[in-house]
């Protein structure tokens, strides 16, 4: 577990990278907010949660397909947008934001060949109806196995899996890694103009409680985050209930209060 002098420099880096995120945005007119611990930390703390190692955001498809497009050359030398869309090999269905030249090295990475700089992850919102619409959860289900499956194969899992899951792993090699993620996303990705909600796939938390109405996103207001301000859902405090329960300005137990174990940081 990360703590000390450590942390609170990983954490100022984060804040740094999502600075220059916010830049790009406000910029481009690309619509993004906190959401997860971050917006949680955001609203409880007026910044990082103390214990908290990591930085979300979140996008509407169309704007993370925007940011897709422009971060090559909008995030210069310094930064680099790791996705689907510019990693051949990548193996998540949502982004990440790395500062170039420094090195968050999570265990489950250690045999492969990637780019491990520190991040924030940067979470894609689809079209959706309501959490119980069969179609829908069909869909992400089938996406997440593909995303699970390319996990396998990449070399990121850790441990033992399921014989389904090695049995998945060598079929698939019918296509690259790239075209079955691209497939993934096509499954959740297909655009709805009546749709009423977003979900977001990509993240750990039940999608159920990520799947949540457009109207409580809209519009967008600005709360303090380490003495900066960011944009956040318009009813945050309806969010942060869904995901997290109604006590959620309560601090945990400390025996609940954990992060990441990264095998090595560099700055």
């Amino acid at each position: 577990m990360i703590s000390g002098d450590m942390l609170r420099k990983l954490q100022m880096t984060e804040l740094e990278i999502l600075l220059k995120v916010d830049e790009i945005c406000r910029k481009n007119n690309i619509k993004y907010f906190l959401v997860g611990g971050t917006l949680l930390g955001a609203v409880r703390h007026q910044g990082f949660i103390p214990w908290d190692d990591d930085l979300d955001i979140a996008m509407p498809r169309a704007d993370y397909q925007k940011f897709v497009e422009i971060s090559s050359k909008a995030l210069g030398s310094q930064y680099h947008f790791q996705c689907v869309e510019n990693d051949a090999d990548y193996w998540l269905l949502f982004g990440k934001v790395r500062k170039n030249g420094t090195v968050f090295a999570e265990s489950r990475l250690k045999n492969i060949q990637t780019n491990k700089g520190i991040f924030i992850d940067v979470f894609p919102l689809d079209d959706g109806n309501e959490p119980n619409d069969l179609l829908q959860k069909i869909r992400i289900k089938t996406a997440r196995k593909i995303q699970y499956v390319m996990y396998c194969r990449r070399g990121v899992i850790a441990g033992e899996v399921s014989s389904q899951i090695k049995i998945l792993a060598k079929l698939s090699r019918v296509m690259s890694i790239n075209k079955w993620m691209r497939l993934g996303q096509k499954i959740v990705s297909h655009k709805n103009r009546n749709a009423k909600y977003y979900f977001n796939v990509g993240s750990n938390y039940n999608y159920k409680k990520q799947t949540i109405l457009k109207e409580k996103y809209y519009p967008l207001k600005e709360l303090e985050f380490e003495g900066h301000r960011f944009w956040v859902p318009n009813d945050y405090d309806f969010v942060l209930k869904q995901i997290f329960g109604t006590n959620y300005m309560e601090l945990p137990e400390k025996e609940k209060r954990v992060n990441h174990a990264p095998e090595y940081i560099s700055f």
